[in-house]
């Protein structure tokens, strides 16, 4: 339980998915709407949400913000990504729309554990009905937070 002076001087975000733990894997699940919804979050996890909704949105997609997102859930999409180099190919592309996305974000007076330092593919496994990626996200402090995305294959 956190008090509010743990957030003085801080952002924050509403909690877009519950049941993050600092290691393990846990699946995570929707927080916008519900019964507990309202949660909110900050720092390394604000960061890794940011990036996460980031990466999910398309290019484009976005009517009062057409410069945010990335290519690469669009090409999924359109079944543009058939083999683990494809996956390393177009998320490195997608990163450098990212993360300038991501720095027009911040302010000099963010903490270093809310401002974006990289984003880095670590695994990458294809199977018939999901691919899933594992995503390093780190911070400007230094600190990082890995994220396991299974991003189901729908044909």
């Amino acid at each position: 339980m956190s008090s509010y002076l743990d957030y003085a001087g801080r952002k924050v975000d509403v909690l877009a998915f519950r049941g993050a733990k600092r290691a393990g894997n846990v699946q995570l699940d929707p927080d916008l709407v519900g019964a507990s919804s309202g949660s909110i979050c900050t720092g390394i996890q604000m960061l890794a949400q940011d990036w996460l909704l980031e990466f999910f949105k398309s290019s484009g997609s976005a009517k009062y913000a057409p410069d945010s997102g990335c290519d690469f859930m669009s090409l999924f999409r359109r079944n543009r990504i058939r083999t683990e180099l494809d996956v390393f190919q177009i998320f490195n592309l997608s990163q450098g729309v990212i993360r300038a996305n991501m720095l027009r974000k911040e302010s000099a007076s963010d903490s270093d554990d809310e401002r974006f330092s990289s984003a880095k593919l670590e695994k990458v496994t294809i199977s018939a009905n999901r691919l899933s990626l594992v995503v390093r996200i780190t911070a400007v402090s230094g600190r990082n937070r890995k994220i396991i995305l299974p991003i189901p294959i729908v044909v």
